[in-house]
C-alpha cells in the first residue's frame, strides 16, 4: 500500500505486509539541484515511520552534467 504522506514526485514509499511480517520500501530520486537536507529529512521520516518494521531504501541521483561540468570533466574519463 502506498504511504502517501511519505511519497512525492521524487519518492515512492510502500507498506508491504505478508502475514505478520511488515516491511517499508522506499525508492528515492535525489536531485543534485536541490539541497541535500531535503532528501535527508525524507530519509529520517521514512526510518522513523518504519522503526518497528524492516526498512529498505533505494536511492538514485541524477547523472550526467553536474554544476555545468560534463562527466568527462568531473571524472577525467575519456570516451
Amino acid at each position: 500500500m502506498l504511504i502517501s504522506e511519505l511519497s512525492d514526485e521524487d519518492t515512492i514509499t510502500l507498506d508491504i505486509t505478508r502475514g505478520d511480517t511488515k516491511l517499508i520500501l522506499a525508492s528515492m530520486y535525489w536531485d543534485r539541484q536541490k539541497p541535500i537536507e531535503q532528501d535527508l529529512t525524507k530519509v529520517d521520516k521514512i526510518l522513523k515511520h518504519g522503526i518497528r518494521e524492516g526498512v529498505i531504501i533505494a536511492m538514485d541521483r541524477k547523472q550526467g552534467r553536474q554544476h555545468g561540468m560534463t562527466q568527462q570533466e568531473t571524472t577525467g574519463e575519456s570516451k
